[in-house]
This record gives C-alpha cells, structure tokens and sequence, in this order.
C-alpha cells in the first residue's frame, strides 16, 4: 500500500510538471485539464491552484483568478509571488483597498521587491492617495531604475500633486529610455499646453499619433 500511495504522488507530480510546461508553452486548455486532474486526485496541492490563478490572469478572469489565488494562499499564507498576484487580480476588479493586505503581506516578507512597491504606488493611487504612492513608486524605483511601469506612474502621480514642472521632468526621463511609449508623450504634451508651449505640445502630440493614429486622448 505504500508502495502504491508513492506511485500515485509521484504520477501526480508528474502531471503537474507536464502541465507547467504546457502552460509556458501558451497551451492553456491542456494545462488547465492536467491541473484540473491534479486537484481531482490530490485535492490539498498547492501549485495547480496558483497556476491556474496566473492563468486567468492571463485570459483576464480576474474574478477566477482571485478565486483560485485565494484557495493557494490558505493553503501556504506566505507564497511571496501568490500574493502579488492576488493583489495584481484585486486591482484589475477595481477593488485597490482589498489589494493592499496582500501587497502589504509581500512586502514584509520581501522589502526589496520592486514589482510589489510598484503595485502597492498603483493601489495607492487608485485610492486617490497621491502622497503615499509618490513614496512607494520612489521606493520601486531606487530597487529597479528601469522599471517603466513605475517610471510612468511617477510622473503621473507627480501631474496629480500639482508638480507639472517635475512631471514634465519625470517624462523627459522616461522618454529618453522609452521614445516610443505613447500615453507619456500624451501626457508630456498636454502638460506642455497648460504651461503655454505649443510647439512642444504639437511635436509630442504629433509623435503620439504616429506611432498610434487611432490614440483617441
């Protein structure tokens, strides 16, 4: 019998392997059938509840996808990258606030995880709370530079809390990396109107629309 017992985990583990790589490999209904099967005969796995979370990250079922992130995290309460994805999830359902515990959590295991700082800045700023996502995307930034995410959201932050000449600053940044990013030439340009510069408002504005035409802003 417990010959057997070793047999069967090892077959499931197995299985969960070969679907990991299906799902790397973008084949994401045979991998879902595989960690399905998983949990059929291993109900208490870990792994292929997370994976299907990133899963319906990745097809945009974030309702799903917290579903499952959230099944993965009763099971191990401290997975570093299940909870920036559960926060990741929570702030593409529109509920920033919900999204803060785990990014919280992640960042007390992890200080120095650029990714979970960026989406605590996003959270923050989707609450309307300028001030405390100026510090978390400063903090983003000092781990991980060329984190563009967080390069924009810096400057956008700092358009908010009415510093238009530091903003535009943070974009001459971004852009000089990034010369092809469209909603910070947008957001250059505009900015370039209100401080009565229309030359450069245009050339931004211009670039935006070639490198976009259908841009609507």
């Amino acid at each position: 019998a417990h010959d057997a017992r070793q047999a069967g985990e090892r077959a499931v583990s197995q299985m969960a392997d070969q679907a990991v790589a299906l799902h790397q490999q973008g084949r994401l209904a045979e991998a879902e059938t595989l960690y399905r099967e998983s949990l059929t005969r291993e109900p208490g796995l870990f792994g292929p509840r997370y994976y299907l979370g990133v899963m319906r990250m990745q097809q945009g079922r974030f309702e799903e996808a917290a579903a499952f992130l959230r099944e993965a995290l009763r099971l191990r309460e401290q997975d570093l990258h299940t909870l920036v994805n559960l926060g990741m999830a929570l702030r593409h359902l529109g509920r920033p606030g919900e999204a803060l515990p785990p990014l919280a959590r992640a960042l007390e295991l992890r200080p120095d995880l650029a990714e979970a700082h960026y989406q605590q800045a996003a959270a923050l700023h989707e609450l309307g709370r300028p001030d405390e996502a100026r510090e978390a995307v400063a903090r983003a930034l000092a781990l991980s530079p060329d984190h563009l995410k967080a390069a924009f959201l810096h400057a956008v932050v700092l358009g908010d809390l009415g510093q238009p000449q530091e903003a535009r600053a943070a974009y001459d940044r971004l852009l000089r990396h990034n010369p092809d990013h469209v909603e910070a030439l947008n957001n250059r340009g505009l900015l370039a109107w209100e401080a009565h510069d229309p030359s450069a408002a245009l050339a931004d504005l211009n670039r935006a629309l070639t490198l976009q035409p259908q841009h609507v802003p």
